[in-house]
Parts: structure tokens; sequence; C-alpha cells
């Protein structure tokens, strides 16, 4: 008998487990009585961010914290040095001219600088990401309220599918060729095969000539538009793209397709919807490239 995948996400850890449902009882997940817990199924899946994410260069944060430690210890002088020695060259190369401010800077000034600045990214993260889910939960409460989502490509109104939840988000279907026609918010997808699970803002399903297609749109907050180039490049095999946030976005969307692909699905448009400061008002929505290439390479390196 072949068992019953499902995929839930827990949001505290923002962390996918592929687990038998047969271990589903009374709204938990029960391992009462099972001798051998190696044997039970349960596998920890890696998100569709981590998954990509690896073939970009990470945040130089002690680069950074140095750079702004700096700043702030002295803007005066900072500003003199940089200027005068290294006018026209952008910040990846500031660490060239540190030394010549270490000596014109207090040291126990900047310390205190470079912490101060360290503490108010850590709050800064930590907003944003209450603040984004907030944005989220409220986006659900509205379409669940409309019982529709309009499609931002076809301007078509899609029938809102919902489906009651005993974790944080889980999947709906065992296999994603078999959802049904509508859209969909927060829906969690998966590719067993691979390993890799993800959540989808707003995915809009459609049979055509008995095949399902997709369309996908994913909400993104920021403080500002993001940008679309950068000097530095991602990791093989995706080192053709610039590490920019752009580029990022359409790795995720890409890969959310891809695992829709690969399930069968047809797959339409692609678009984040960039909202400036958490302001439902104030959006536009921007339509990528689907990068089905870079994604059957990560997910044939698997």
């Amino acid at each position: 008998m072949n068992k019953k995948i499902k995929v839930v996400f827990f949001d505290s850890s923002h962390s996918y487990y592929a687990i038998d449902e047969s271990l589903i009882e009374n709204g938990r997940i029960s391992c009462r009585g099972k001798k051998d817990p190696t044997n039970l199924g349960i596998r920890k899946l890696s998100s569709v961010g981590k998954f990509f994410g690896k073939y970009f260069p990470e945040y130089d944060s002690n680069y950074w914290l140095t750079y702004k430690g700096l700043e702030f210890a002295n803007k005066e002088v900072f500003d003199e040095i940089k200027s005068a020695n290294f006018k026209g060259i952008g910040a990846p190369r500031a660490e060239l001219f540190f030394p010549m401010l270490f000596d014109k800077i207090d040291p126990n000034v900047f310390q205190d600088k470079r912490q101060l600045f360290s503490e108010f990214w850590d709050f800064k993260r930590e907003n944003s990401a209450f603040l984004g889910t907030q944005f989220h939960l409220n986006q659900e409460k509205k379409h669940e309220k409309n019982g529709f989502i309009i499609n931002p490509f076809t301007e078509e109104k899609f029938k809102l599918i919902t489906h009651n939840k005993i974790f944080d988000n889980e999947s709906v279907v065992y296999n994603l060729k078999d959802l049904e026609d509508g859209a969909y918010s927060e829906i969690l997808l998966f590719d067993l095969e691979v390993g890799v699970a993800g959540q989808v803002d707003e995915l809009f399903v459609k049979t055509i000539k008995k095949k399902k297609n997709i369309w996908i749109n994913d909400s993104k907050t920021n403080e500002e538009k993001p940008d679309k180039s950068n000097m530095q490049k991602a990791y093989p095999p995706l080192d053709e793209l610039d590490n920019c946030k752009h580029n990022k976005y359409s790795m995720q969307l890409s890969s959310y397709a891809y695992i829709l692909e690969r399930a069968g699905c047809v797959i339409q448009d692609l678009a984040y919807t960039f909202y400036k400061d958490y302001n439902e008002e104030c959006y536009e929505t921007v339509k990528v490239e689907y990068l089905r290439d870079f994604c059957e390479k990560i997910f044939q390196k698997v």
C-alpha cells in the first residue's frame, strides 16, 4: 500500500517536513508506540529560498558593520577621505581606505557605533519580518473576505480555493497536477524527489486543453524597489546572473514554477508585486522571466 505523504510547515522554525499522513491523529502528529522512529518516514525538506540561495553570495555583514561604524564615528572625516582618495569607486572597494580612517577615528567611538548599528540592523530585520507577516496575513484575510483573487496577468477573477489547516501550513494535494481550478493564497508547493518546498502568495490555476495552466504572483514588501543589477555575480551554475534582489526573486518564482512543471503543469506567467513600505495602495507588479534553464541545472545537482 502506497503511503500518503503530507508536507507540513512550522512557522516558528520556518521548516518543512514530509510525513506519512497516517501519523496524524486528532489534529497532531503522533509517534506514540513507534519503536523505531527512523522507520517513520519523517523527512525534513529544504526551503526554496535556501535551495537556490546558496548560489548567491551572502550579505557581508562584517564588512558593512565596519563601513557604517567608521562612517558614523566621524562622518566628516569619512566623507573627506573617501571622496579624496576613491572618487568614483563604489562601496564594494571601500575596505581599501579603511586603514586611513582607523588612523583618524577614535577606536572606542568606532566600536560603540559599530555595535549600535549592529543592534539597529537586528531590530530592523526583526521588525521587517513582523511587518511582512502582518501584511501577508492581512492579504489572506482580504482574499477570504472577497472570495476571489484577481489574476494580475489576465485581469480575471479566480475563485479562492480554501482548505482547513491543522498546521501553520500544509499541502492540499498529494500531486500538484491535481490542484483544482481557482486561486490559492499562501499555497504550499513541494517536490519530494528533490526534497524542496515553499509557499506562494498567489497561485492561479486554470485547465486549458486538459492541462493545468499556472500563473504565479508573489508579494514583496521593501523600503525601496528591488535592484536589477550588481557588479557581483552569483555562483556557478547561476554565474550569468547579477547578485541582486530582482534576480533572487526571479529564481524564487522560477523555482516554484519548475516544481509545478515537474508535476505536469504548464507555466504561463510569473511576477512579483512590490509594495513600498507595506502600503497596499502603493504597488507595482513586475513580470519576470521564467529562468527554466537555471532551475534545471540546480535541480539536477541534487
